[in-house]
């Protein structure tokens, strides 16, 4: 069964649900194994192009963007510090915050990466320029803008009825 027809309840899959699948496809068979080799996440790279793209962003401007806690943030940009790839410096106006830059190792990665995963999009996307992928493009940044935007949860899914733990007897 294709993952557009429908399922066995007669619904169509929902459209969170394919956009979902392909992420996790697409990272599991073209992106974790073509950037290994480089050394780097897909994770990893993505924050490396956003901090080349928007220099001086602080760790917590990156944990925010990235939807993952300061520590997590922090570990991660640790690791690249460490191998030379980036670098954070106090930022001159508040001292506790430190602004992250891409140092030339990290550059030089940054565009080897590029080359590997414009490969990935032109296998894909068989004509990068056609005006579907071209109106896709456009959604999901739309999509995207919005959701930065808009961070607080609607109230009648924040009222959604939560799910109860289950008690576990002590063993």
């Amino acid at each position: 069964m294709s993952p557009t027809s429908e399922g066995r309840s007669g619904h169509r899959a929902r459209t969170i649900y394919l956009i979902a699948s392909a992420y996790h496809a697409l990272r599991a068979t073209r992106l974790e194994p073509a950037l290994k080799p480089l050394g780097v996440t897909p994770l990893q790279y993505t924050i490396m192009t956003v901090v080349e793209s928007h220099e001086g962003l602080s760790s917590a401007q990156l944990s925010r963007r990235f939807y993952v806690t300061p520590q997590t943030m922090g570990q991660v940009l640790a690791g690249l510090e460490e191998r030379g790839l980036l670098r954070r410096r106090e930022d001159p106006e508040n001292r506790r915050v430190l602004l992250v830059s891409l140092t030339a190792k990290g550059r030089r990665l940054v565009d080897e990466c590029g080359r590997v995963i414009g490969l990935i999009e032109d296998e894909i996307f068989s004509d990068p320029d056609c005006a579907e992928t071209a109106a896709l493009r456009e959604q999901l940044q739309k999509i995207a803008a919005h959701l930065r935007e808009n961070t607080t949860v609607p109230a009648e899914l924040a009222a959604a009825p939560k799910r109860r733990k289950r008690l576990t007897a002590p063993t």
